[in-house]
């Protein structure tokens, strides 16, 4: 009866784990946890406009483009992101073609608009051979080098009238990193290399790190933001920008939908990203979403949404940030009219038609951006309290109880019958337990699993140790145990070794051990 009162317990308590699991994430979807360390108000990057928009205006006429900001400045947009293409500007060594690029920042500025610049795209002769072969100039330089100096002149030629600098764009995915597996550590390199240039040269400026691309890959050719994120801090990233700029699109999902993991391209990934910078202790950095958008296209690759659910998710993501995230500090439209072809995907983002006619999100967005909003203190939620306070009462219930049934059990009677027992019985007890380890998927087994090795490691100490020195060559041939948002990784030495501390424990402190019942 203490055996099966065990067993049930052990069934209760998985379902507390799995209750726990899932309030877990419900806790980090709704937020909690990633509003400690808030953006100062005076903290570069957290003083510009909320709303903004990404613009393509290289090559058009000047009076279509003084026509196009006004209506948008009108629309309350407060920013436009604009690539400057390098590859364009310096086709030649030291030789800057100034010209378009002076035209277009004195037309956003007159249109008193934010300019924020993208830098990014290499010239043919800063390539390495295997991008210039691949003729990509969406590829980095091979000497960061020259990037630098490029990145110097631009800031000493506008930094009277730009202050927010991006350093390259999406280089966690192909093509934008050119010929070679994803590199968040060179890209940190990068940063290191140039922002000390462009801080010299401007003194106010303002660096934002590239925007990186959501992508739920970690592969050779494509790293989730959330890794690249990860890796950059480890490699010294962090002083080297101010702003971290993401790209929350969302990708068919409502701007509510709140599910928060890497596997997931929604518009609650800037919570996740978010959620990466506080547990490396950099949640005093602004996060600027400088594109987010849903698509109205039926061919599009972002997926698809009609244009009436395009203009109420785009004012919702707006309220959700605005009213969540006060460590969002700025949200861009993704883009206002595309230089592709009508039909064309991207023109499902375009806040007007091909014609130019103003789209339905477009009108969605002016209301929402002229209206007034004030942004209310955030206070943390204690709407999670009692439901933890319930399953953390529940589960030491069920450890009282376990250790009760337990004791009524004679472990040492047991394991004296256990060793009595023949050489080809402890053999093939080993052998099932380790097949069935193999086999088995179901999280509730692998933990009874790794109870019964307990027990035979506490009647066989010498059996488990040359077993965790046998098995560790199959390190790879671990076991995942997913519980909700946490993934539990066991390899089977550890396993082993795990096992064999309350044999060594008991051995070397023998009161502990059990005796048998008289």
């Amino acid at each position: 009866m203490a055996f099966l009162r065990l067993f049930l317990l052990y069934a209760l308590a998985c379902f507390v784990v799995l209750a726990l699991g899932l309030l877990w994430r419900v806790t980090l979807e709704r937020g909690v946890g990633v509003n400690r360390a808030l953006p100062r108000p005076d903290a570069p990057g957290a003083a510009l406009p909320f709303a903004g928009v990404t613009l393509q205006l290289t090559g058009r006429p000047t009076t279509f483009i003084a026509a196009r900001l006004a209506e948008l400045r009108a629309a309350g947009f407060g920013w436009a992101r604009h690539h400057f293409a390098w590859r364009d500007i310096e086709a030649a060594p030291e030789r800057f073609d100034w010209a378009e690029t002076d035209r277009l920042v004195a037309a956003i500025v007159a249109a008193g608009l934010e300019p924020v610049a993208v830098l990014n795209t290499t010239p043919d002769w800063a390539l390495a051979p295997e991008d210039a072969a691949a003729n990509n100039s969406l590829a980095p330089p091979a000497d960061f080098t020259a990037f630098a100096r490029f990145a110097a002149a631009f800031a000493r030629r506008y930094g009277d009238r730009i202050r927010y600098y991006q350093l390259w764009d999406e280089p966690n995915i192909a093509p934008h990193w050119g010929a070679r597996h994803i590199n968040p550590v060179a890209y940190a390199q990068m940063l290191r290399m140039v922002s000390p240039v462009v801080r010299s040269a401007d003194a106010d400026a303002v660096i934002l790190m590239a925007a990186l691309a959501p992508t739920a890959d970690r592969g050779h050719l494509a790293i989730d933001e959330v890794y690249f994120l990860q890796r950059m801090l480890a490699a010294g990233a962090a002083p080297f920008f101010d702003v971290v700029a993401v790209q929350p699109f969302g990708f068919g999902f409502s701007p509510t939908q709140s599910r928060q993991d890497v596997a997931t391209l929604n518009f609650a990934r800037a919570a996740l990203i978010r959620r990466t910078l506080v547990d490396a202790g950099l949640g005093d950095k602004p996060i600027w979403a400088v594109r987010y958008g849903w698509n109205r296209m039926f061919n599009s690759p972002w997926g698809t949404v009609t244009p009436t659910a395009q203009a109420e998710y785009a004012v919702g993501a707006l309220d959700r940030a605005w009213r969540e995230w006060p460590w969002l500090t700025a949200m861009g439209w993704v883009i206002d009219q595309p230089t592709e072809a009508p039909g064309m995907p991207a023109w499902g983002f375009a806040l007007t038609t091909p014609t130019g006619a103003p789209a339905p999100v477009f009108t969605a967005l002016a209301q929402w951006q002229r209206a007034p909003h004030l942004r209310a203190p955030h206070s943390p939620s204690i709407a999670f309290l009692p439901p933890w306070g319930a399953l953390i009462l529940i589960s030491l219930l069920i450890g009282w109880r376990a250790v009760a049934a337990a004791r009524l059990i004679d472990w040492a009677g047991w394991l004296a019958r256990y060793r009595r027992m023949p050489g080809w019985l402890h053999a093939t007890a080993w052998l099932t337990l380790i097949v069935i380890y193999y086999l088995a998927t179901f999280p509730p087994l692998i933990g009874l699993c790794w109870l019964a090795t307990l027990l035979l490691c506490l009647a066989q100490p010498q059996v488990g140790l040359w077993l965790a020195v046998a098995l560790i060559p199959f390190y790879y041939q671990h076991k995942e145990v997913q519980l909700v948002n946490v993934t539990l990784t066991a390899p089977p030495a550890h396993v082993f070794a795990l096992a064999l501390l309350p044999a060594v424990y008991m051995t070397r402190h023998p009161s502990f051990a059990p005796h048998p019942s008289p």
